[in-house]
Parts: structure tokens; sequence; C-alpha cells
């Protein structure tokens, strides 16, 4: 009898452990963006991949440019290699590295390693873009501005998820959006957001540091 009620207590247990494993996950990847806990749905110019139009490839090449457009003064004269700090909620969440050539075009890098009570994350993003002198940054005023050169990239992350309590290791995939600016100083700011379906997202706010 004993031994059937340590058995039960311990099945329990894992019951429990798997219960908060799904609370995490879905306020990592519901609350905070897409789809929320309240139903709020984000606007479609506002999602992560509503710019997808901005990348080049063979069917979309580089946008031709009208004179009258507004576009932003922000040139790139060189090869540049920046380094800009991932935050979430105002918690660290590691590196992301962004190398921009002179016709625009950029890759990166992300990757980071945190943990919760039960579990621990490790997640790691490449992406490829390019910058969109075309489209116009909006500053806090709601007025055109010119002064940032906005930037969009897609790539693919990996997390993996290792529940400290069982050892026990699980493994997502998805697509990474980034959409950023770069600043004549040449600085970054921005957001990177992880979705798996584009039904919900969760997002990452990146800078680069002032000094």
């Amino acid at each position: 009898m004993e031994t059937y009620r340590r058995g039960y207590a311990a099945i329990l247990m894992m019951l429990i452990v798997v219960a908060i494993g799904f609370v995490i996950y879905y306020l990592q990847f519901s609350a905070l963006g897409g789809l929320g806990p309240k139903g709020y749905r984000e606007k479609p110019e506002d999602q992560p991949w509503a710019h997808e139009s901005s990348l080049k490839d063979a069917n979309n090449p580089a946008k031709r440019i009208s004179k009258k457009a507004v576009v932003s003064s922000v040139k790139i004269t060189e090869p540049l290699t920046i380094d800009a700090l991932v935050t979430s909620s105002g918690a660290d969440r590691g590196p992301v590295t962004f190398t921009f050539q002179k016709n625009g075009d950029l890759k990166g890098t992300w990757k980071c390693q945190y943990s919760y009570t039960h579990a621990s994350y490790l997640i790691e993003a490449t992406f490829t873009g390019n910058t969109d002198p075309t489209v116009v940054d909006t500053g806090a005023d709601g007025q055109p501005g010119t002064t940032r050169l906005y930037f969009f990239a897609r790539g693919t992350y990996t997390q993996q998820e290792t529940n400290l309590d069982s050892a026990l290791k699980t493994t997502a995939k998805g697509t990474v959006y980034v959409n950023g600016y770069l600043t004549a100083d040449k600085k970054t700011t921005g957001k990177i957001s992880l979705t798996s379906n584009k039904n919900s997202h969760v997002d990452y706010i990146f800078e680069s540091p002032t000094k």
C-alpha cells in the first residue's frame, strides 16, 4: 500500500511539472504577442511579418526609389558589424550580431540561454535580410523622419527546453522575424519576433549599447 501511494505521488508530481511547463510555454508564445490571453489581435500592418515584401530575392529585386520618395538619409559606405543587447521585459536575453554590406544586405545571429524555476531554455537563431530606405520612419510625434534606416530580416530558430526536475529535453522550431532601424551613428534598435505558425508570436527588444 505504501509503495502504491509513493507511485501515485510521483505520477502526480510529474503531472504538476508538465502542467507548469505548458503554462510557461503559453506565456512565452501566446501572451506576448499575436492573439493574447484577452483575445487582442494585432492590425495586419503591425505584425512582425508585415514587411516581408521588403526582402530582396530573385523574384523581388531591390525597390526602385522614386526621386519624390521620402527616404532615409542614413547610408552604409562600408561593411558593418554591429552588436546589440536583447531583452524581454527588462531581462537579459543575450547578444544579437548584425553584419551589413554596402548594398544593404545583412546577416545576423542571436543566441540566448535563461532559466525559470522548473525549466531552462536555449534559443539560437540565424537570419538574412536587407535595408529598405523606402520604409518611412515615423517618430514618436507621428511625423515622418529620415534619420534612421529601416531593415528587415527573416530566418529560423530552434528553442531547446530542459525540464530541471526530470532532465527531459524538448526542441521547438519556427521562423524568426527582425524589424529594426540603423541610426546615423551606426547603432541598431528594434524587435525580434519568434513564431511557429503566424497565429501568435513572442517578441524581444534589441538595442545597441550607448557606450
